[in-house]
């Protein structure tokens, strides 16, 4: 199943039109909610009930002791969350996005929401100069059997 995504405010317009042109299904956050600020327990609670996995740059996210609702958001609505980590120009990363299309989707098939994982770019290229798929680790949720 190929699985449809929604990017938090912090990744901005320009990263998720970089994975829709990529033919990547994506919700941005503008396009989604009016408001600039609704809080990550309400916009994670959304990506649950739509089935969207929902891309983050926030890693607060993740901590329980730091965002407790969003926690309890994610675990409520049965969400599915990828914190996308590194410090990376908006360009570098939705290319490292669209190099790891297949592991990302491996990775949401083989795995049952709620769960958070994180992502990691790949700065390696293959000899032909394309760039390598980057990795994804699960960090809380049900491994799968």
């Amino acid at each position: 199943m190929t699985p449809e995504f929604f990017t938090d405010r912090d990744l901005g317009k320009a990263l998720p039109a970089s994975l829709q042109a990529g033919g990547w299904v994506v919700h941005p956050y503008h396009e989604v909610f009016e408001r600039e600020d609704v809080p990550d327990a309400e916009w994670l609670a959304v990506c649950g009930r739509e089935g969207w996995i929902a891309l983050s740059h926030d890693k607060t996210i993740s901590f329980a002791r730091r965002s407790p609702a969003a926690l309890d958001a994610i675990l409520a609505s049965r969400t599915a969350l990828i914190i996308l980590r590194g410090h990376r120009t908006t360009r570098d990363m939705a290319d490292s996005l669209l190099a790891s299309r297949r592991v990302i989707e491996d990775f949401a098939n083989r795995h049952d929401a709620p769960y958070i994982a994180k992502y990691y770019c790949s700065d390696d290229r293959y000899a032909d100069g394309r760039r390598r798929p980057g990795r994804i680790e699960l960090k809380y949720g049900a491994s799968p059997d």
